[in-house]
């Protein structure tokens, strides 16, 4: 009896032995719900924790390639299934594997680290500036601020600009933006990147007012006078060689049709002119106790101060004048020497004389001629002459 209880408590002892040895011998693999990549391939040891009483094995089992890695921002699912096939294809003991865990296990890759690429193309960094500038122009309407009084200049190290093209338009933020003009800030982006992530940039940005022109409201003709409530103001990037004031065209004429919107510049307006084709124009010459004045038709058109040509009345004088005022028109003095004094117009067509002062003889002598010499009062448009004693 007591040598069948002592061959018992063997036995039980041998068998306790041998379990407890195929435990210690036993590899553990404990699967995970998800896992996250980064390389290009899924590994055993990416999905789940691995023990086992060996190191080398442990180490040898976690390098085991079970799939093909997601794309950078993609995940996959590997069922339990596929992974035992892949671990018994690569040699495993499965009957002394232990599996538990999930059945599945989602796998995600993440995005790979931005590397500054050899050369960020200047149109690159234009649409990143661009996007910046638009969200900044956003922030100030948002703040009441006229943006379109505000030009906005960015600087963007070229580092950042493939993270703001790669942002999420919808997440972009700029904080630290204030409305002072003329003075560079340094604002912060905040914006989400393509897995999600919170991710932030400085830049240096500058807020300048736009110059501003002058412009019609709506489309006028040519020949149309301006008046002041024809005129606005708009800011613009490039005011060069436009009309910044309102009362240095108000009153003049367009020499062309103006659209709405359109920057005015000096050579879309003028003076209207006091003069104009086939007008008849009195024609005057001054001198010291002479005055001579004779009719002529206008054959072209001017405003105050412009030199005209002109033709007498039946066509045989031509003159050039500088006109005075309306329908009024002058030939100046080219010479004076001593007692005599000529006057004479551009062509030399007219020739005017008077007598020297101190001489005590009254009036003066004058001659409208074309060239021949011929007395104004052959003429069919007489001069008339006005003279004073000379003193």
């Amino acid at each position: 009896m007591r040598l069948c209880r002592a061959y018992n408590v063997v036995l039980i002892g041998a068998v306790l032995a041998a379990a407890s040895a195929d435990a210690g011998s036993a590899t553990m693999i404990r699967f995970r719900r998800t896992a996250h990549v980064t390389g290009s391939v899924v590994r055993l040891g990416d999905v789940a924790d691995i023990h086992d009483a060996d190191v080398v094995t442990e180490e040898r089992l976690k390098t085991i390639v079970l799939a093909p890695a997601p794309a950078p921002g993609r995940q996959t699912v590997l069922e339990f299934v596929s992974i035992r096939s892949r671990l018994q294809a690569r040699g495993v003991d499965l009957a002394t594997t232990e599996f538990s865990g999930a059945s599945a296990v989602r796998v995600f890759r993440r995005s790979e680290p931005t590397k500054e690429p050899s050369r960020t193309s200047d149109i690159q960094a234009e649409r990143a500036a661009q996007r910046l500038r638009q969200v900044i122009e956003k922030e100030l309407r948002a703040a009441g601020a006229a943006a379109g009084e505000l030009s906005v200049t960015v600087r963007l190290s070229r580092l950042d600009v493939p993270r703001v093209l790669a942002a999420d338009p919808a997440s972009l933020k700029v904080t630290g933006l204030t409305l002072q003009p003329d003075t560079p800030q340094t604002l912060t982006l905040s914006f989400r990147d393509a897995q999600g992530t919170r991710q932030q940039v400085r830049f240096v940005c500058q807020l300048s007012r736009r110059p501003t022109v002058v412009t019609v409201r709506y489309t006028v003709p040519r020949g149309h006078v301006l008046r002041a409530a024809d005129l606005i103001s708009i800011a613009v990037d490039d005011a060069a060689g436009a009309i910044v004031r309102a009362e240095d065209v108000v009153g003049k004429q367009t020499t062309r049709t103006i659209r709405k919107g359109e920057p005015l510049r000096a050579s879309d307006v003028r003076t209207i002119p006091l003069v104009r084709h086939n007008d008849i124009v009195t024609v005057y010459c001054r001198a010291p106790g002479i005055v001579v004045r004779r009719p002529f038709k206008a054959r072209g058109e001017g405003a105050l101060g412009d030199t005209i040509p002109l033709v007498s009345l039946d066509g045989r004088e031509k003159i050039v004048a500088t006109i005075t005022g309306y329908h009024e028109a002058e030939i100046l003095a080219v010479g004076h020497t001593g007692a005599q004094a000529a006057y004479q117009d551009a062509t030399g067509a007219i020739r005017f004389q008077g007598s020297g002062a101190g001489r005590g003889e009254s009036g003066a002598t004058s001659k409208m001629a074309a060239g021949s010499g011929a007395p104004a009062s052959s003429s069919a448009s007489p001069a008339t002459v006005t003279g004073r004693s000379g003193q």
